[in-house]
């Protein structure tokens, strides 16, 4: 049986390709030994890539080490074969991740810590002071909202004024209680402050009638220091002696157009101008003369003369009414004596103003007549329209007498009980 061609064995697979049958003398050609092959498993175990036991299957069959690592979800992993690289981890778990990401109470990059190093997405509430607040990560419920309560000034409902948005609600100081304003007085009792934002709380005086400095006459407190209408001009008599008695001085024309009114005491003045000083004629003189210490205008040899009798006066700021009244007694041995109710628009006492007029100072003639009462007569004056436009100022007004320029007209004029009355 020598010099045989042998025939290849019946199992050709894997390790066992290329092996040949055996002569086996009588029994003719017989199966090798196969477990004289290198690295023959009859029940493969190892994993090198080759199919060690001839069944046509590579690694089949085997039992896998446990991977290395076994923290987190990686235990229990088992490696698996690669052939001639033989056996290598494998962590093929479903939550695997090499570098962790979820939040799921599981280690699952196995690194022995759980849900770690994740970056945290941002909050539900991003308003105010919430902004920037990221979730938490809790175990069983995932990522949840953070507790908003521990920032610092977070309020459930918003009390503080503070130009933030404390309760997160997307309105800044909002739906607050405002304070007392720190002045209770006068019409600024009841009046709260106002938020100014990061300012805080600051006094609000807004009343349509506030005022810082006091300027309006209408009963009112309007600058809230206690006081009421601190400027206003009371009303009630405006003259200083309604009765004009003490009032002691005599004063002259001088036959000049710029004549300067005399002070003639309780604060009357009075002047006398002679407006025709080239007619040979001097005016008389203006003092307390008889009659019961009344006011005297005019004069003897009166001829063209006038004269005033005056008092400076100031205006509420507010009234209803108000009434001149006075007593007039005017004598002339002519007629033709003209006596005028005198309106300023000041109260100049340094004289009348250039240019000859005979009303001093342009003045507005309100009310007049030619009345020549040789004994008293009374009169009453409403002088509420005229007066409306000069509250609060200082004028003058008085009574005057304009003489014709007559030599033989000897006119005079005397006034008393002058009562200017705002109500």
């Amino acid at each position: 049986d020598n010099g045989l061609t042998a025939p290849l064995s019946d199992n050709q697979n894997g390790i066992c390709a290329g092996s040949i049958k055996i002569c086996s003398g009588a029994d003719g050609w017989t199966e090798p030994d196969y477990t004289t092959l290198p690295d023959h498993e009859t029940a493969e175990t190892l994993c090198d890539g080759y199919d060690n036991d001839c069944d046509g299957g590579v690694d089949n069959g085997l039992t896998a080490p446990l991977s290395d690592n076994q923290i987190g979800v990686c235990e229990g992993a088992t490696k698996s074969c690669s052939g001639a690289a033989g056996w290598v981890n494998d962590y093929s778990h479903p939550e695997y991740e090499l570098y962790e990401t979820q939040c799921d109470g599981l280690d699952n990059d196995c690194d022995g810590s759980a849900d770690n190093d994740l970056t945290a997405p941002l909050s539900d509430n991003q308003n105010g002071i919430c902004a920037g607040e990221v979730k938490i990560c809790t175990e069983l419920d995932g990522w949840i909202e953070p507790d908003y309560t521990s920032l610092p000034g977070y309020e459930g409902v918003e009390s503080l004024c503070d130009g933030l948005d404390n309760d997160c609600d997307g309105s800044v100081d909002n739906g607050l209680s405002a304070p007392l304003s720190d002045n209770q007085t006068g019409i600024c009792a009841g009046a709260t402050k106002s938020c100014s934002g990061a300012a805080g709380w600051v006094n609000d005086y807004s009343h349509p009638e506030y005022e810082a400095e006091e300027t309006q006459c209408d009963g009112l407190d309007n600058d809230c220091d206690g006081d009421t209408d601190d400027l206003c001009i009371p009303l009630g008599e405006l003259v200083t002696n309604p009765t004009i008695d003490g009032v002691s001085s005599s004063v002259c024309g001088g036959g000049d157009q710029s004549v300067v009114p005399s002070y003639l005491g309780s604060g009357w003045y009075g002047y006398v101008q002679d407006t025709h000083p080239g007619n040979g004629y001097s005016c008389g003189n203006m003092c307390s003369y008889s009659e019961g210490g009344a006011g005297f205008t005019g004069g003897p040899n009166g001829a063209g003369c006038i004269s005033w009798f005056y008092q400076c006066v100031t205006i509420p700021n507010s009234f209803s009414t108000i009434n001149l009244s006075f007593r007039l007694k005017a004598y002339d041995t002519q007629g033709g004596m003209h006596h005028v109710l005198i309106l300023g628009d000041s109260c100049l006492t340094e004289g009348p103003l250039p240019g000859g007029q005979w009303a001093p100072w342009s003045a507005n003639i309100i009310y007049e007549n030619w009345d020549e009462p040789f004994s008293w007569n009374s009169y009453n004056v409403d002088l509420t329209a005229e007066l409306e436009a000069y509250k609060g100022q200082t004028l003058f007004i008085g009574i005057g007498t304009n003489n014709s320029w007559a030599a033989t007209y000897n006119g005079k004029t005397w006034v008393d009980d002058v009562h200017l009355i705002a109500e």
